[in-house]
């Protein structure tokens, strides 16, 4: 750029060489000559004589020279052609400026535009720096969910209450227990055959196919009410003694579910370790879980309120009604939300699905419209949670497993009894999932493998006829008749549980016998002794985790089969 000579308008952009010539200022900028005609205001007159004085130099270490004593001596100034010859040396011999820098200090760009450039980058510089430097905390979000109290459901909410005294009996000695069990054998039929339906098989068949619900799967129904009217009062005795029952099992049952409300907590929820409050420990037997399973209590206060359901007892109706209206609101309180639906899980599908068996069973037997809401959000946890090959285990989704898989499909047809649908696709799947783990033509069945093992053999044989299978199907008979050669177990109530249920079901001819042996030996091994009395325990795989509690629950079930559930099979009373 040029340092311009002389009181001109742009006098701050600076200027290398000029000359006046014929009224005009040449100069050089970039290598390119321009001109521009003096500005009249400003510019000097022309001086008289032809040889003009130069103007004084303006900026130009002026501060720094003294007033002249004597005119200088007058040097002829160079022409401007040989000033511009002289500017275009300079030129050469200089580098060349960045292109930026050329830019700032071109002659043709205004001040106020570098200036407004300068400050702008200064001003966003600050900007991007203060976003930097607060960019941690511009997407924290910090937020609290709280889960809407579940409106009540016409139910007994929890209250402190005295806990119910459980009456006294005198205690049978432990050796006359054992006697009494050793005494009660089997008489074993001579022939261990097949019996044959009483109906051709196609004949039977077709009946069945007569009954599909038009939402639900091709699946053998129970009859009547679905099997659960025999819980009524008034039908609970006929039946009791139609099947199989005695005075003394009767009081069996009602000593059990005494004890069970005497270990029910203030909070309507049931335990399997008695240590706490209202126990705290004087029951015998304290539960053992060295493997750390989870033992959820979701799943102990479903099983508590089976036997008093299986009894005729519900939330609205009879002497247990406040017991089981509490068990039901805890129930209803520890609801979780789920991708679908709703758990009850506490870390196991056991806990689901026993818990949801109790509140369809509450639900089919009343009805109560507050209810079927939590039901439909529990029966679809159940079908979100099956594995694509058909089964359930401990976590949703997981491949399955023949007990926890008979858990889940146990309450989807009882949720079916009270009149919501058994999704064909879901059905379907278990059905395979149980065959798949069947043996020897589908008369055994196995824990996760086909092979022939006591307890998945009654548990599989139970689920072909709620899935599918007719109770007169040659499989299923001929799978009672390996149940009823091993005999009832003196320790695991989990197979005689099962195994009661698919005899009953089954109308398996030696059902009697079998019935006999096992309700004359609970009856006779039942606690007669202080905090125990009415309650079972018995040492083993299950019994260890599940202790009393679960013991307890489960023997009152298998002495409430005579009605709890009609059989699926009764030739006087078809249709099912």
């Amino acid at each position: 750029m040029l340092r311009m000579f002389g009181d001109l308008p742009d006098a701050s952009i600076r200027r290398k060489t000029a000359d006046f010539a014929d009224g005009r200022l040449y100069c050089k900028v970039l290598f390119c000559v321009s001109t521009r005609a003096p500005n009249p205001m400003t510019a000097p007159p022309t001086p008289p004589h032809p040889d003009p004085t130069p103007p004084p130099a303006a900026g130009l270490d002026a501060a720094r020279q003294a007033p002249p004593t004597a005119p200088p001596a007058i040097t002829p100034p160079p022409s401007a052609l040989q000033q511009l010859d002289s500017l275009a040396d300079e030129q050469e011999n200089q580098q060349p400026l960045p292109a930026t820098q050329a830019i700032l200090r071109d002659a043709r760009v205004p001040g106020w535009l570098v200036s407004g450039l300068l400050h702008g980058g200064v001003l966003l510089f600050l900007a991007l720096w203060t976003v930097v430097g607060t960019t941690s905390n511009l997407f924290t979000i910090q937020a609290r969910f709280e889960r809407e109290e579940p409106t009540p459901i016409e139910l007994t909410p929890p209250m402190d209450r005295p806990i119910v005294e459980i009456r006294q009996t005198d205690a049978m000695p432990d050796h006359a227990i054992e006697a009494a069990v050793e005494a009660v054998e089997f008489e074993k039929p001579e022939a261990l055959t097949a019996t044959a339906p009483t109906k051709p098989l196609d004949t039977i068949r077709k009946m069945i196919d007569g009954l599909q619900q038009p939402t639900s799967t091709p699946a053998l129904r129970m009859r009547g009410n679905a099997g659960i009217e025999g819980r009524v009062a008034g039908k609970r005795q006929e039946l009791a003694e139609k099947y199989g029952a005695s005075d003394a099992s009767e009081q069996a049952v009602e000593a059990a579910l005494d004890w069970l409300v005497a270990h029910q907590q203030n909070n309507g929820s049931w335990d399997f370790d008695l240590s706490h409050a209202p126990c705290n420990g004087q029951c015998r037997n304290p539960r053992s879980n060295p493997d750390g399973q989870a033992t959820p209590k979701t799943a102990a206060t479903g099983l508590a309120l089976l036997p008093f359901l299986g009894a005729g007892y519900t939330h609205r109706s009879g002497k247990h009604a406040e017991t089981v209206s509490r068990g039901l609101y805890y129930l209803r309180s520890q609801l979780r939300d789920a991708a679908v639906g709703r758990e009850l899980m506490h870390g196991s599908m056991y806990g689901h699905g026993i818990a949801t068996l109790a509140v369809a069973e509450a639900y089919a037997m009343t009805k109560d419209e507050d209810l079927v809401g939590m039901l439909r959000d529990l029966q679809s946890f159940i079908v979100m949670a099956q594995h694509e090959k058909g089964g359930w285990r401990y976590n949703p989704g997981q491949p399955g497993d023949m007990t926890i898989t008979g858990w889940q499909i146990m309450a989807l047809k009882s949720c079916q009894i009270g009149g919501l649908p058994f999704p064909t696709s879901v059905h379907s799947r278990a059905e395979d999932f149980v065959t798949s783990l069947g043996s020897q033509q589908g008369s055994r069945f196995g824990y996760l493998e086909p092979v022939a093992e006591a307890t998945p053999t009654a548990v599989g044989l139970l689920l072909q006829m709620y899935l599918s299978k007719p109770p007169g199907d040659a499989a299923i008979m001929e799978g009672c008749h390996y149940l009823y050669e091993l005999g009832p177990s003196k320790t695991n109530v989990y197979f005689n549980y099962y195994a009661t249920m698919t005899l009953h079901h089954a109308r398996y001819y030696g059902f009697p016998e079998w019935n006999a042996k096992l309700r004359d030996y609970l009856v006779k091994t039942q606690s007669r002794r202080g905090h125990e009395v009415g309650s079972w325990h018995f040492t083993d795989r299950f019994g260890n985790v599940g202790g009393r509690l679960y013991s307890t629950a489960m023997c009152a079930l298998v002495l409430e089969t005579y009605y709890r559930y009609l059989p699926l099979w009764a030739e006087a009373e078809f249709p099912l």
